[in-house]
Order: C-alpha cells, then sequence, then structure tokens
C-alpha cells in the first residue's frame, strides 16, 4: 500500500485497520518454520508502525500482536523477552482487557507469567474486564 501510494496508485496510507488485518493474517498463518519466521518479522514490523501512528491503536492491536507471538515465535526466553515488553506498554497505554491478559497466559513461560502478573488474581482462573487494574484498562472497551 505504502509504495502504490507512493507511485500515486493508491490515494490511501495503511492505517490502523488496514495494520490490524494484516497482523490478523500473520497471526494465523500455518506454514513452515521459514514461512512463520517471515510473517513474525511482518507482524513485528506492523505492530511496530501501529504504534508510530498512534491514531487508532486500541487493546485488539495488543492482543493479536501477542497471538502472533504465540504462534509464531518459539517459547523460550526471546519470547518472554519481547511479550512482557508489549505488555508493559500496553498497560501504559491503558489497553489492557480480558484478550490480551489471556493471550499473555499463553504466550509467557509460567515463571515469567507469575512474576509479571504478580500482585494480581489474573495468573489463573476466570478474568473479567472490571477485575483488571483500573489504570491497565482505562482506554480499553469492555
Amino acid at each position: 500500500m505504502v509504495e502504490a501510494h507512493e507511485k500515486g496508485l493508491l490515494e490511501d496510507l495503511p492505517n490502523a485497520k488496514t495494520h490490524s488485518l494484516l497482523l490478523n493474517a500473520c497471526a494465523y498463518t500455518r506454514g513452515t518454520r521459514e514461512e512463520n519466521l517471515k510473517a513474525f518479522k511482518i507482524a513485528r514490523g506492523t505492530f511496530k508502525k501501529i504504534l508510530e501512528i498512534d491514531e487508532g491503536v486500541n487493546q485488539m492491536h495488543f492482543s493479536t500482536f501477542l497471538l502472533a507471538c504465540t504462534k509464531l515465535m518459539p517459547s523460550g526466553e526471546n519470547r518472554d523477552v519481547l511479550v512482557t515488553s508489549v505488555f508493559d506498554e500496553c498497560c501504559k497505554r491503558g489497553f489492557v482487557d480480558v484478550n490480551v491478559v489471556l493471550n499473555i497466559r499463553r504466550s509467557m513461560s509460567p515463571e515469567v507469567r507469575e512474576e509479571t502478573l504478580k500482585g494480581t488474581n489474573l495468573v489463573y482462573g476466570n478474568v473479567s474486564f472490571h477485575e483488571l487494574p483500573t489504570e491497565w484498562r482505562r482506554n480499553a472497551q469492555g
């Protein structure tokens, strides 16, 4: 889309909605290890652009990127570091919702998950939007 826009073939630049669709396509990629790695690199680049644009960012972007991390990255320290930083940014921006928490649970190792969610009742069990810390969910739609 960017290339087409620069060539005058397309009027609009990608926005939060088009980036969201691309993130979702990446998150549901099923292929070889190489194909999954390529999809993850696209998802990571797209997520960075979403955060840079800032306009239209919401909890769905965070949740979908965390899902992409879970499905496309091997578990381990690199994934734990990445998803922890994404969760921190999500909390900072106030976009934590139930799906973000569920995807955090799926993507983090048990030790990191317990450390990250320490002091909350979110490590295990059911999650309710209204039980999330207010600061974490202040901009999310429940």
